[in-house]
């Protein structure tokens, strides 16, 4: 559910107005307390700008991620018998580089197309797994499956690619962002060796 960027969009903000809510009652509690008679609106939408623009920092940051992912982690295997490993932490994710879920709608570009003729790889992509509405999983599709609607694919790539294919749509434009989406990974690949050539001769 969270390697999906529209899920992680949506929680991230069902959070946001849930921390709000606590910080204008932190807010009100403290205002009251320390200068009751100078109390004013202002003072209070203040507080709880503050207080919101400190929790997009603290959950932007990578050093905050990490320590609670430990702390997750540690907490769930010494209390609990669920798993902790996921497909995301079997496999390095390194720049913006990711795995997600994608479901398939019938006017998305993918929809019915066998994954040769997709050249998904073109674009820095690959499918992973593929869940079938049925239940039938699979793993590791050869190029001669066919996607169909209500199919979720498991994907890896960069961010921004997926984001692109998750709003890819049947017919002409669908075809034109495709060919965007090869050209600008072949801009990405090209970027990445002129960077590794550039590290080589430094190095030497």
């Amino acid at each position: 559910m969270m390697n999906h960027p529209v899920r992680r969009r949506i929680l991230m903000l069902l959070m946001l107005v849930g921390n709000a809510g606590i910080i204008t009652l932190m807010a009100s509690v403290v205002l009251v307390f320390l200068n009751p008679a100078s109390a004013t609106l202002l003072s209070y939408v203040i507080v709880i700008t503050l207080g919101v623009l400190s929790i997009l920092i603290i959950t932007r940051s990578k050093k905050v991620d990490r320590f609670l992912s430990r702390v997750i982690t540690f907490s769930l295997t010494r209390w609990t018998d669920i798993q902790t490993s996921d497909s995301a932490s079997l496999i390095y994710l390194g720049g913006d580089y990711q795995v997600s879920e994608l479901e398939v709608g019938s006017e998305d570009w993918l929809a019915g197309k066998v994954l040769n003729e997709l050249n998904l790889v073109d674009e820095g992509v690959l499918i992973l797994g593929i869940q079938k509405p049925g239940g039938k999983y699979i793993g590791a599709p050869a190029a001669s499956t066919r996607i169909e609607v209500n199919d979720v694919l498991l994907l890896y790539g960069r961010g921004e690619s997926l984001r692109s294919l998750d709003r890819r749509r049947k017919g002409l434009r669908g075809a034109v962002a495709h060919a965007e989406a090869v050209a600008q990974q072949r801009d990405v690949v090209e970027e990445q060796e002129t960077g590794s050539k550039q590290s080589e001769s430094a190095d030497i």
